[in-house]
């Protein structure tokens, strides 16, 4: 088995935790590498090139300091296996390495950004969720609105679907 199987099949060892400025280096390889592994199905060449072009850390440590909440996965030998974003009421990402697709990485990022949300007194989260996160989404709660579409880098569109869903109050601490 290699080492991201490893990784993938051993859920029990990968904590999640809010990401720091040093984790940028690793969210963006990995942002690239899901992208580029999950979405070919509902995407063209040409609009997974655009999508996952241009994923500097540089990127994600602007979104931590502009007070982007972040959470990352990681494995039991340090490697980050996902990640997971949200600002005020939208969801802006959930993103996990294509091996640990399925293996609950996703969820518990998303759980995460759920608790913190609710714990910060958001009620509803929104998202514009690609096709191929659609199903992942309405399975964990988010009901189906219009479609739209993403404008990216280098003059291609992504067609998305906007996604809300609504919270309960939460007594849990804040992860």
């Amino acid at each position: 088995m290699d080492r991201a199987t490893d990784r993938a099949t051993d859920r029990a060892t990968v904590e999640i935790r809010r990401a720091t400025p040093s984790d940028a280096p690793g969210i963006a390889v990995l942002h690239a590498a899901s992208i580029r592994g999950l979405a070919a199905e509902h995407y063209t060449p040409a609009q997974i090139a655009a999508w996952s072009d241009g994923k500097e850390p540089a990127r994600y440590e602007g979104a931590l300091a502009s007070g982007e909440v972040m959470f990352v996965a990681v494995s039991s030998d340090g490697g980050i296996v996902g990640f997971g974003a949200y600002a005020g009421d939208e969801v802006r990402a959930v993103y996990v390495e294509p091996r640990c697709a399925r293996c609950r990485i996703g969820s518990r990022l998303l759980e995460a950004i759920e608790a913190h949300a609710r714990a910060h007194g958001r009620t509803a989260l929104h998202l514009q969720a690609s096709l191929n996160a659609v199903p992942f989404y309405a399975a964990r709660g988010y009901d189906e609105g219009d479609r739209g579409r993403h404008p990216i880098r280098h003059g291609e569109v992504l067609e998305c679907v906007h996604m809300t869903k609504t919270m309960h109050a939460s007594t849990e601490p804040v992860p």
